[in-house]
């Protein structure tokens, strides 16, 4: 990393960390019984990994709730193939300012939303996203790095950079957790 990236990143963090203690959300357990709303945060750089989420999606709102979700694609990647519906959005490094936070309206509109629960999946370090879970308004952030010091609940796949074993974790956990 250079030292142009280096100063980036150091004024991205200050950033972060000021955005962050300026967010006043509230934080509440939810399990699947009590979520409504969701909100799906994903890494849509393969095919592969957008199936996952995209059966995810489908099975979430097969049972009752409203899904939203936001992929994060490379700068050249076409998504026309991953457009799946209205609710599913996607944002590359295109859509972030000088020291990655991002600025597009559809990441802006997903970061306001009030979920009852915010998935994290992008098992990848992603400042961009570290910036979207940070200032998020979901009541329960659920993630799968087990660095991630915006989540409420993480669930440790570390080792296995795999979207469907995280998410058959998340579901485990999700099930057999009662709100006390």
């Amino acid at each position: 990393m250079g030292l142009l990236d280096n100063i980036k990143r150091k004024i991205g963090d200050s950033v972060l960390r000021k955005s962050r203690k300026s967010n006043r959300r509230r934080s509440m357990f939810h399990n699947f019984a009590t979520a409504k709303h969701i909100n799906i945060l994903f890494d849509a750089r393969s095919e592969l990994k957008f199936r996952v989420i995209k059966n995810f999606i489908k099975e979430m709102e097969d049972s009752g709730k409203f899904v939203s979700a936001l992929g994060y694609t490379d700068k050249d990647q076409d998504t026309s193939g991953l457009l799946y519906k209205k609710d599913v959005n996607f944002f590359s490094p295109k859509q972030l300012n000088w020291y990655g936070k991002p600025t597009d309206d559809t990441v802006k509109a997903f970061v306001i939303d009030k979920p009852d629960i915010l998935f994290n999946l992008c098992l990848d370090d992603n400042f961009a996203v570290k910036f979207i879970t940070a200032a998020s308004q979901a009541d329960f952030i659920i993630s799968g790095k087990k660095d991630d010091p915006y989540a409420d609940f993480i669930v440790d796949v570390t080792g296995n950079n795999d979207p469907d074993f995280l998410l058959k974790q998340i579901k485990y956990y999700l099930q057999i957790i009662k709100r006390a």
